[in-house]
């Protein structure tokens, strides 16, 4: 029950990210990459290219909201689980929201070390584009999903114990 609790924590994570990015972005903060070349990164994944895209996919391949979105959550609750075996392991009660946002600003390497230079944008996005703000909305993303986790930890999660 423990697992499949900390798996929804990382969807309400998720969740939060989402709606508290779509936010924030509206302010000119944080930008992103295009949802197109995300779609295609995840498709090139799946075709066994992890640190490129895949050449034989044509930059305006067309990729459904659909497809990226439930590797996005499935990323999310992976995240989430993860979150709750190393909490689980490490203490009873619910953790301190403060590591639950560290956590999720840690992810943040996933799409600086691998993700953006699998795109062609370097480590940490450094080279793409200055408009997509890349590496800031990252650690924004993140640090969202962070406190997102922390509200499940400390909302959900107890109530499954």
């Amino acid at each position: 029950m423990t697992w499949a609790v900390w798996g929804l924590a990382g969807i309400i994570a998720t969740v939060v990210m989402d709606v508290a990015s779509g936010i924030v972005r509206t302010t000119g903060v944080t930008h992103g990459a295009p949802p197109q070349l995300v779609g295609r990164f995840f498709a090139s994944v799946f075709r066994g290219h992890i640190t490129a895209l895949d050449p034989s996919i044509p930059s305006d391949a067309p990729f459904s909201l659909g497809f990226s979105l439930l590797i996005h959550y499935a990323i999310g609750t992976a995240l989430g689980l993860l979150f709750g075996f190393g909490v689980g392991r490490l203490m009873n009660s619910p953790p301190p929201w403060w590591l639950a946002v560290l956590y999720g600003i840690g992810t943040t390497v996933l799409p600086a070390l691998w993700m953006f230079p699998a795109m062609g944008f370097g480590l940490l996005g450094l080279r793409g584009p200055r408009e997509l703000r890349l590496l800031r909305t990252a650690i924004v993303n993140h640090a969202l999903f962070g406190l997102g986790l922390a509200l499940a930890a400390s909302l959900i999660v107890p109530r499954f114990r």
